[in-house]
This record gives structure tokens, sequence and C-alpha cells, in this order.
């Protein structure tokens, strides 16, 4: 950008002068910051540069129109060349500069381009918008073949209450190494089973040498007191002799937007008996 030049080598026309004073006060008051593009057609277009930080100016560029100061037309830019920060800034400014505008006097823009340069100045320093949040990653399905070479899982009668549906799976284990490949391929074999609210499973192995130890474990996975359900359950039917002596179930909830209270542990209890009863002795 080039410095202003505002010396008249002719007749000034009337109409003219009030923007040529204002122009004359401006490179005087701000010899520094008022530049004309080098592209500007007029010198009635011209610049002021602002720094708000140390790495962050802004330049805005204000037309002196002929029927100035009715109008005053202006753009900014900022040398982060962020449109997200310049449409902010132009907002802040076009509600300054038309309050400005409006309560300015005779010399306006002279009093606009000072209170401009103060606004502008006190301005916070902008803030970049977060980013959205990323998306977790979708799980990957695990292949039936990945599971250990003899496990055959069962699965019960959907059941259906108030739009939430349970659904319980169970199998027969001899090993606690056998449950993390059997959990991951029920929590993701279909796009349904990904879409479940909740997978709530329990499992119980003893072994069937004396002393007879026991290992079992349980997840609520947010439906809060479902594994310890679970546990209670299997602990009852094992102790009767049906099922076999290793058992995994799980129960996979699809919620319908009406809460059940209690209810839902009925309701899980029962689609867990029922796909117990259907593995092997």
């Amino acid at each position: 950008m080039s410095a202003l030049s505002t010396s008249a080598s002719t007749t000034l026309d009337p109409s003219e002068e009030p923007r040529f004073l204002c122009l004359n006060l401006l490179t005087a008051m701000y010899p520094t910051e008022i530049t004309q593009p080098p592209s500007s057609s007029s010198k009635y277009i011209f610049s002021i540069e602002l720094p708000l930080s140390q790495s962050l100016s802004i330049t805005v560029t204000l037309h002196l129109m002929p029927d100035y100061p009715a109008s005053l037309p202006f753009s900014i830019s900022s040398s982060t060349k962020n449109k997200l920060l310049e449409t902010g800034l132009h907002t802040q400014c076009t509600k300054f500069l038309a309050t400005t505008v409006e309560e300015g006097s005779d010399d306006d823009l002279t009093f606009l381009a000072s209170e401009l340069i103060t606004f502008v100045s006190n301005l916070p320093p902008p803030v970049s918008p977060a980013p959205p949040p990323s998306s977790p990653p979708k799980p990957i399905a695990v292949p039936a073949s990945a599971l250990p070479p003899t496990t055959q899982i069962h699965t019960s009668t959907p059941l259906t209450s108030k739009g939430s549906t349970f659904i319980a799976f169970a199998c027969v284990v001899s090993s606690p190494l056998e449950i993390p490949p059997i959990l991951t391929y029920l929590q993701t074999f279909s796009t349904k089973q990904m879409r479940a609210t909740h997978h709530m499973y329990a499992y119980r192995i003893v072994s069937p040498t004396p002393p007879h130890t026991t290992i079992h474990d349980n997840d609520d996975d947010g439906e809060v007191g479902a594994g310890a359900k679970l546990a209670a359950l299997l602990g009852m039917m094992m102790k009767s002799g049906k099922p076999p002596c290793g058992v995994f179930c799980l129960v996979s909830r699809w919620f319908g937007g009406t809460k059940l209270g209690p209810k839902r542990f009925a309701h899980i209890s029962n689609v867990a008996r029922e796909v117990i009863l259907k593995l092997p002795t």
C-alpha cells in the first residue's frame, strides 16, 4: 500500500469539500495507520491497518462516497485470512460504525476513524471455534470364526415392553480366556447389535474337580444393577444342576424411550433364564 496524498492541484469542487477535509484530517492524525490500496482508483478509498496482537492485524477499508457522511461502505480483511474471524469482526464493526455515523457530527469521519481504531484495538483476541467432537470409532464386527472352536451360542425369544426390546444370548465356557472374543462377537455381530443401548453380562465357571473353585464376573454396561442380577441368576441355576459347569450369558437391551423401572430387571431375568435352559447339560 502507498501513503495517501491529499494535496489539491486544482480548485476543489464544493461538493467534494467534506470528503477532502476529512481525508486531510485523518492523514494528519494517523499518518502511519492510513494508506491507500495500490489498486484503488479513488483517493477516497483508503485503509486503516490495526494490530490486534503481535501475530494478528486487521485492515478496515473505507470508501468516502460522494454523499458522505450519509453512507460509509467498508470491508474488513485480516492477516490470518481466517474467514470466520473476518465475519465476526465485520459484524462487530458494522454495529459500531452504524452507531457512530448516527451519532457523529460534521467532522464525522475524523471522529469515526479515531473511535474505530480505539474500538478495534480493544477487541478481545479472537477465539477459534473448538473442533467438532470426533465420532467414536465404530466397532469392527468379529466374525464367528474368531470364537473358540466349540462355542455354540443360543438365543432367547425377543421380549418387548413399552418400546424396549430384550434379547439374551448364552453359551457354555470352560475358561475366562474364552470370554473376550465371545463378548466382542455378541456386541458387534450385526448393525442392529451395535446399536443396542446396553449389553449387560455375567459368567460363572466352576471347576469340575475338587475343590470346585468358582470364577465369576459381571458387567452392567450402564444398566446399573443388571450384571449383579444376572450373576445371581447363574448362581441359583447352576446350583440346581442346570446348566453345565461354565456359562456365559449376555442380555442386550434396545431402549424404547420409556423408563421401565424395576420391571426391567424382571425382563432381563426372564430372557436370561429362557436361554440358559437351552444350554446342553
